[in-house]
């Protein structure tokens, strides 16, 4: 059984590390959060349908769905 909403994934990853997303920098947040949207138009673009989930997760039991 399968809880996906597509076949498939994309996964948006910063090139710097942080502990927590908090701790990002305004550039920082600001470059991932410009990733997220143009890999959302392109999908958008690309798929007759498509769900969009943001997911952050920095502790391996309390991920943050936004």
């Amino acid at each position: 059984m399968t809880t996906d909403f597509t076949p498939g994934h994309t996964l948006v990853i910063p090139k710097a590390h942080v502990s927590h997303i908090s701790d990002m920098s305004e550039e920082q947040s600001a470059a991932l959060m410009h990733g997220i949207v143009r890999v959302t138009r392109s999908m958008k673009k690309g798929m007759l349908w498509y769900h969009l989930s943001l997911i952050h997760i920095s502790e391996p039991t309390r991920p943050l769905y936004i």
